[in-house]
Formats: structure tokens, sequence, C-alpha cells
């Protein structure tokens, strides 16, 4: 009973990390940046992007990408929150987001984009990792080892019980025989 308990404990643990570890996936996949006004973000490939402008009563801001080391600016896009916007320096280098907010902080305008990511256009455009998917698959595989462990448990159980049997019916047999089998009617379960 205190191995079944044990196991079970382990196998709840087990599965709240899995399910954590998807949670954190899916935040992963897609992080907030906020940027302020006039703040420089260097990217991969030498590239760098900045919010020049925004407007906070129109949700407006002016973001510009650029190429490092001469910060040569190479495209702009005036964009609107909640919508998409693509900066590409020809087929070099792409990135995208979602402009999703322009607001007030302390001692800056600020803007957060999410559902970012740039890559280089030589290569193929990266897949955004479909969290629930992965959660899907962690669930799943968290299952079928639940399911695996209490059926080697249930089949570790009909094993034991054979045993007890046979073991019974040993000790009817030696009872039958005139020992004195009082001790092993103990272990058993079977004094009446």
């Amino acid at each position: 009973m205190l191995k079944k308990n044990l196991i079970r404990r382990r196998m709840s643990f087990f599965l709240l990390l899995m399910l954590y570890i998807g949670f954190c996936c899916e935040v992963a996949a897609f992080p907030p940046n906020v940027m302020a006004v006039g703040e420089l973000h260097e990217l991969d490939g030498g590239y760098w992007i900045e919010v020049v402008e925004a407007d906070v009563e129109g949700g407006k801001a002016l973001l510009v990408l650029g190429r490092l080391p001469d910060k040569a600016l190479v495209s702009k896009a005036y964009v609107s929150r909640g919508e998409w916007f693509s900066l590409d320096d020809r087929d070099l280098f792409h990135f995208e987001a979602i402009l999703n907010n322009v607001f007030h902080s302390e001692d800056a305008i600020m803007v957060e984009l999410t559902e970012y990511d740039w890559w280089p256009r030589k290569e193929t455009p990266p897949d955004p990792p479909d969290s629930l998917y992965l959660i899907f698959i962690i669930s799943a595989g968290t299952i079928v080892l639940i399911f695996i462990i209490f059926a080697r448990n249930r089949l570790n159980d009909r094993t034991r019980q054979q045993k007890i049997e046979e073991y019974r019916a040993k000790m009817h047999k030696l009872e039958k025989e005139g020992y004195d089998v009082s001790d092993l009617k103990g272990v058993l379960g079977d004094e009446k």
C-alpha cells in the first residue's frame, strides 16, 4: 500500500511537472518585447530595430530596421495598434511582429510588440511552435506512462496473487499430511 501511494505521488508530481513545462513552452513561444521610443534593439544577423516615434492616443508607431555596423536604415513601417507588419532588407533579412500596444511609462513612451520573429531571407522562415500540439504530446506521453505503470502494477498484483494461491495449495497439502502449518496460515491470512 505504501509503495502504491509513493508511485501515485511520483506520478502526480511528474504530471504536474510536464504540464508546467508545457505552459512554460507556450509562454516562451512568443514573448512580448517592450521597447521605449528611441531605444535600439540588436537582432541576429547584424540588424537592429528601433521605434522612432509613437502616438499613444492614436495607438500608432513608426518602426525602422537597420543594418550594423554602419547603422544604415533599411526599411520602415508606420503601424497601428493590433496591426501585423514586416520590415525587410530585400532578399537578405526579414522581421515581422504585431504592434500590441503603445503606452506611457514613468519617463518614456513605450511600444509592445508580440508574436515577433526574424530570420535571414535565404533560409526558410522558422515554424512557430504550436504550443497546444506540444501540450497534447506531453499530456499523451504522460497518460501512456501512467497506463504502463498501472498495467505493470496490476500484472505484479496478479503474479503475487498466483504465488499466494500456490503457497496456499502447498500449505493445505502439508496440513493434510499432518504438518503444523499454523504459522503459515497467519502469514497467508487463512486463520479461521
